[in-house]
């Protein structure tokens, strides 16, 4: 048994009334559908453009010149509606042919425009005839009522085109990549044989693509993660019969931080060469802490050494951690004053221009701590440090150290009293 959840955010202040249903006044009619001025041209179109897509898809196929071992070849195909009007999405596929409707999107066919609904379709090779005889007798043939055979199909069709990757995107418009840009791609594989995985695989390790490791596993639907560009992932809807859509897979710190250091490093240096280095009389976030590690490739292009420093020469600059339980914590800050969130850095491809540059002064001791009454002393030699350093450079301080008790719950301290003086531009005589 679960359990018992008060949720006090829901509020009924009535007792709930139980009313007989009240069917509508006015009818509500469906929009009337607008068939073709001739239905014959209409049809003899909509062949001609699946015909051409059927072209573009063969020709596509053999110029990658990649066979998978157990992929069926097919072709996708996008059905656009008229503006303002739904497809009949059902009477677009065939589970019995394998013909399958993986993807439908509405778009807004212009500024001010009705908007139009794409459903993109999976058509195994040798199943086009599926649809060419529905034109067919949509152009020939009446059903006992004088309506022409599969009119509520073919009269919502627009327009048949070949789909391309873009139109098994099914997230928002503006998140599809660049390009040249490299992101993670949630990849929906259609299940029919239970070789869908091993054909993807099969397909990234040709191309040189990287798979994720996890999987999600769906009643029809797996999903994996591949790193690619879109013109490195577009071929594998050429020789794949298993892709259904692709959306960008949603960013998360834990993939970087589960892998092996050795994988950690070959990230890490990925984005070091696509730092651009800030001018050296940037301005400077001067971090307040247990020192940094300048030499981490990811530090090294924003930090000098001669901005390291400590309040006690002895310490060194270097991150010691400051003793148990704050292991690494000056360069964890140092980063994060860089770079913000460092995932959607690593997981893209494009170069990052920092503008600002960071200096460091150590303010802790290698081990133990300082004396209580110290610390607002010790804060204030330390922006006297940076000063004398660097007297002209602009700067913010972070100074993320605190006390390890909470017995002045926002009362006035010495180390408070220091912070606001300095603050305001006070200096402190020794």
């Amino acid at each position: 048994m679960g359990a018992i959840r008060d949720k006090r955010h829901l509020i009924v202040p009535k007792e709930p009334a139980v009313e007989p249903y009240r069917p509508p006044k006015r009818r509500v009619l469906p929009r009337p559908l607008p068939g073709p001025e001739d239905r014959l041209t209409h049809a003899a179109a909509l062949r001609t453009s699946l015909q051409k897509a059927e072209q573009e898809a063969l020709e596509q196929r053999a110029a990658l010149g990649l066979t998978v071992h157990g992929a069926q070849p097919g072709i996708y195909v996008q059905f656009e509606s008229l503006p303002g009007i739904d497809l009949n999405v059902k009477s677009l596929e065939d589970r019995r042919q394998r013909i399958e409707v993986v993807a439908v999107q509405t778009v807004k066919s212009g500024s001010d425009g009705d908007p139009v609904q794409r459903a993109t379709v999976f058509i195994p090779d040798g199943k086009l005839k599926h649809f060419f005889t529905r034109f067919e007798q949509y152009a020939t043939e009446q059903t006992s009522k004088g309506e022409p055979r599969h009119k509520d199909m073919v009269d919502r069709i627009a327009d048949v085109r070949r789909a391309a990757l873009r139109e098994l995107w099914t997230d928002a418009v503006t998140a599809y990549p660049r390009e040249h840009e490299t992101i993670w791609w949630e990849v929906w594989l259609r299940v029919h044989d239970g070789h869908e995985v091993e054909r993807l695989c099969e397909f990234a390790r040709v191309v040189g693509l990287h798979m994720g490791e996890q999987r999600l596993v769906f009643d029809d639907r797996i999903v994996v993660l591949v790193r690619a560009t879109p013109e490195q992932l577009s071929g594998s809807i050429d020789v794949l019969n298993d892709v259904a859509e692709v959306r960008r897979a949603k960013e998360s710190a834990a993939f970087f931080v589960d892998m092996s250091r050795q994988d950690q490093l070959a990230w890490a240096e990925d984005f070091s060469r696509r730092i651009t280095r800030p001018p050296t009389d940037a301005p400077a976030v001067c971090i307040l802490d247990t020192g940094v590690a300048s030499g981490h490739p990811l530090l090294q292009p924003v930090i000098d050494q001669s901005g390291v420093t400590s309040v006690d020469p002895t310490w060194g600059g270097h991150d010691d951690g400051g003793g148990p339980g704050r292991m690494g914590h000056g360069t964890e800050m140092a980063g994060l004053a860089a770079y913000g969130d460092l995932t959607p850095l690593l997981s893209g491809s494009a170069l990052v221009r920092v503008h600002h540059r960071l200096e460091s002064v150590k303010i802790l001791p290698p081990r133990g701590d300082n004396h209580p009454n110290l610390y607002g002393a010790i804060t204030a030699q330390a922006v006297s440090r940076a000063e004398i350093l660097a007297p002209d450079r602009r700067r913010v301080f972070s100074l993320a150290v605190t006390a390890n008790d909470q017995r002045d719950r926002g009362q006035p301290t010495s180390w408070s009293a220091a912070i606001d003086a300095l603050a305001a531009g006070r200096i402190f005589d020794r």
